[in-house]
């Protein structure tokens, strides 16, 4: 789709009526068989270009025109339609806006840092679980000072003050990862974990939920993690030690990488 006159492209914007799911997953349908060039792919693309539009204008102080922001965005909303699995109950745009905007992101700053992210006691206030469960559960785990083993206690857990804005902060600047350890003996903590990245950071952790006891083996730039352990002492970046005096909380680590982002920027444009 090309857009050569950009006022009267966003004009034309609303002249295409939004689709019934019906109508969407024929379309859908149809470019599964088809290819992403057909002409149901063109009608899918233009009755879905309001969502593009809205998506390029959160990202156009970036580097990209607006122009070019929607052009990335039709090439993912096509790549979509390939790979939506009409037999969930999830509206299409739903599974398209996250793969949008990861593009949008990653061709605005094609070699951004990584950044790896903790849950517990930095996204994650483990304590406001601990809180949650029962006195009897608390007491009989807490004798072997194994309280994260307590059934379904990720799940009753609250965000960290700051944690989810500053996270989206750094989601939308860096290459930004979720690097968290689950214990071993505790397997509802595994999909809790995922549950909550979903509820709390929604889109912008879309995919990017490491688990692992071996945190040195992800190669980056950055981790962000209140611990030493689980290979963290050996990760080949920069420790940030949330909770040590240099960062005590979420305004001081944010502090740091705006301090630190033109001179980022410059080696990883």
């Amino acid at each position: 789709m090309r857009i050569d006159d950009f006022d009267k492209f966003l004009t034309e914007i609303g002249n295409y009526d939004l689709l019934s799911k019906e109508e969407q997953q024929q379309l859908i349908r149809a470019v599964q068989e088809k290819g992403s060039d057909c002409d149901e792919a063109e009608r899918l693309v233009k009755c879905n270009l309001r969502f593009v539009v809205g998506l390029a204008n959160q990202y156009q102080k970036l580097g990209l025109s607006p122009a070019e922001l929607i052009t990335i965005g039709v090439e993912e909303l096509r790549k979509a339609a390939m790979t939506y699995n009409l037999s969930i109950d999830i509206p299409f745009i739903r599974h398209a806006v996250p793969l949008m905007r990861q593009s949008m992101v990653e061709q605005t700053l094609p070699k951004r840092a990584i950044v790896y992210v903790d849950m517990d006691n930095v996204l994650v206030d483990f304590m406001s679980g601990i809180r949650k469960c029962a006195a009897e559960e608390v007491e009989n785990y807490g004798k072997t000072n194994d309280l994260d083993d307590i059934p379904g206690v990720f799940s009753k857990m609250e965000p960290i003050e700051g944690a989810i804005d500053a996270f989206r902060f750094l989601a939308e600047r860096f290459d930004t990862y979720i690097l968290s350890t689950a214990p071993w003996d505790n397997p509802s903590a595994w999909s809790d974990k995922l549950v909550w990245v979903k509820r709390y950071l929604g889109d912008f952790a879309y995919k990017r939920l490491i688990l692992s006891h071996h945190k040195d083996l992800n190669l980056g730039d950055y981790l962000i993690d209140d611990s030493t352990n689980n290979g963290v002492s050996w990760f080949q970046g920069k420790h940030i030690h949330f909770g040590s005096p240099e960062f005590s909380d979420w305004a001081s680590v944010l502090r740091y990488f705006t301090g630190n982002y033109s001179a980022i920027s410059i080696s990883c444009p």
